[in-house]
Formats: structure tokens, C-alpha cells, sequence
């Protein structure tokens, strides 16, 4: 999809963002009403949010709408990992827009932030198939089966 462009989240653009993330759950656009309610509660926790620069949101637009986005990490490290590494938190791309390279997109930038931060690895987890395979075209190797977990 060429004409889709990869952008950074921010204050400007959040309301989009927003909207995008509201379709995944809902399966629907927001109505009218629902979208003042979002600029109504848009706090500056979240402008504080966007301008950390250990996390990196960007989305994928087209056609003035957001349709997929990734979460990008910065986790610094000591010892032989240098500087560092970027962990792919998480990647969505709506289904509607899948199987047109705009995951391969999204992933491309993480590895665009790993070479202008001088870093070694880019990392993730996934236990997705679908979602495997695109990283796997992007130069991802399984190293580990895991287990995750959370407190």
C-alpha cells in the first residue's frame, strides 16, 4: 500500500489514534458524542505519555485514517548489550488493511529507531502465528519458547 505513511502519535493526531483503537474494540466508528468526550478527557498525562522518549507510538494512515500502529520500547542495558535494545510491545493492523504490507511498515520503523539509537537488537513476543510471520519476513528468528508473566 503505497500510499500509506507511517507517522508518529502526538498531541495532534492523538484524537485519530483514538479513534483507531475504538474500532478494534467496537467494531465501530465512534459517533459524535463519543469522540468530544475523548477530546474532553484528553489529560496531560497523556501528552507526558507521548513525549517520553523511551516509547514510541507511530501509526500507519491512509486516506486520513488511521488504520494499524505499533508500541516500540526503549529498554536500556549495561554490559555486552551496549546501549541497550527495542522490544515491539505491541502491533495491530485492521483487518481490513492486512495481508498489504502495512504490518512490514510498522515493523520497519522499530528497526529505523534501532539504527539511529546505535542499538543492537530489536525483541519481541508473540505467540500469534499470523503476526509470526510477518516478523519472520522482517529478519526475526525464534530464540526461546517462553512463558510470560505478569504481578
Amino acid at each position: 500500500m503505497s500510499l500509506t505513511k507511517i507517522v508518529e502519535i502526538n498531541t495532534k493526531n492523538y484524537h485519530l489514534y483514538c479513534d483507531m483503537l475504538y474500532r478494534r474494540m467496537k467494531g465501530r466508528d465512534r459517533n459524535l458524542e463519543e469522540m468530544l468526550e475523548t477530546k474532553k478527557n484528553h489529560s496531560s498525562r497523556i501528552e507526558d505519555e507521548l513525549k517520553n522518549k523511551n516509547f514510541y507510538v507511530f501509526a500507519a494512515e491512509y486516506n486520513s485514517k488511521f488504520i494499524g500502529y505499533i508500541h516500540i520500547v526503549y529498554i536500556p542495558k549495561i554490559g555486552k548489550w551496549k546501549k541497550g535494545l527495542l522490544q515491539i510491545d505491541e502491533l495491530y493492523v485492521d483487518k481490513d488493511f492486512r495481508n498489504l504490507g502495512v504490518g512490514s511498515k510498522l515493523v520497519e520503523k522499530a528497526f529505523e529507531i534501532k539504527d539511529k539509537l546505535g542499538l543492537e537488537k530489536v525483541r519481541l513476543y508473540t505467540e500469534n502465528p499470523i503476526a509470526q510471520h510477518i516478523y519472520e519476513k522482517s529478519g526475526f528468528k525464534i530464540i526461546n519458547n517462553c512463558v510470560f508473566m505478569e504481578s
